[in-house]
């Protein structure tokens, strides 16, 4: 399917009368895919913003790995069928662009919760994050669940990677650590919510605060019956 270049209705000619060309400008878009050895991968590029912009969507299929569109001035997504698309959207409005788009086969990372005081595992932890938030790689996520051992294996979208993870468990502070697919293995600690201490700190304070007030406020009486 054709990319639109020309607003609808523009008029061909000469130009304006600043003397450029009347014809809308473009930005190319090249996306490429990792992997693709074969070539006839359906690539399709969207266009995305406010109320006032139109959505667009162009297909093409690769060809030596690659496509490229001529797009008008805006911001994009890019996927393909079976390859990670854009989360985010690109940015085609100061000039061309290229992006590669990586395989779904992404890999696995072995991560460990247990309990920061007590070194037990934590079972139903959940292990959540984004990868790679680059254009120029796609955008990726990573999931897993701890069993009963604490342990999951958690599953990242692409790899070679790196991930902003949090993990968190029901009762515990949430965590957030950097995980590097493939090469980490991992264990994190969770801090309990009520491991911050107790009021008993607080309480004394507050009498020795008020003792010290009530012993002032004596002395001022005994001052003021002074001859």
């Amino acid at each position: 399917m054709g990319v639109l270049i020309n607003r609808e209705g523009a008029p061909e000619g000469d130009g304006s009368e600043d003397g450029r060309d009347d014809e809308e400008e473009t930005n190319t878009l090249t996306v490429n895919l990792a992997n693709d050895d074969v070539g006839g991968v359906e690539i399709t590029v969207q266009r995305t913003g406010g109320p006032d912009v139109e959505s667009e969507t162009t297909s093409k299929a690769s060809a030596g790995g690659q496509a490229s569109f001529e797009l008008e001035p805006g911001h994009y997504y890019a996927d393909a069928e079976g390859y990670v698309g854009t989360l985010t959207a690109i940015n085609v409005t100061e000039g061309d662009v290229e992006i590669t788009l990586q395989n779904e086969s992404g890999a696995t990372v072995r991560v460990k919760v247990t309990d920061a005081e007590t070194g037990e595992p934590i079972e139903g932890a959940t292990i959540e994050g984004v990868c790679n938030l680059h254009y120029s790689g796609g955008d990726s996520y990573i999931t897993g669940e701890t069993g009963e051992n604490g342990v999951a294996m958690a599953q990242a979208g692409v790899t070679p990677t790196a991930c902003d993870t949090r993990v968190s468990a029901e009762g515990y502070e949430d965590a957030n650590v950097r995980v590097h697919v493939p090469d980490d293995e991992l264990t994190v600690e969770l801090v309990p919510e009520d491991a911050a201490g107790g009021d008993s700190g607080d309480e004394t304070d507050d009498d020795a605060t008020d003792g010290s007030s009530d012993t002032k406020d004596k002395k001022t009486e005994k001052d003021s019956n002074c001859p």
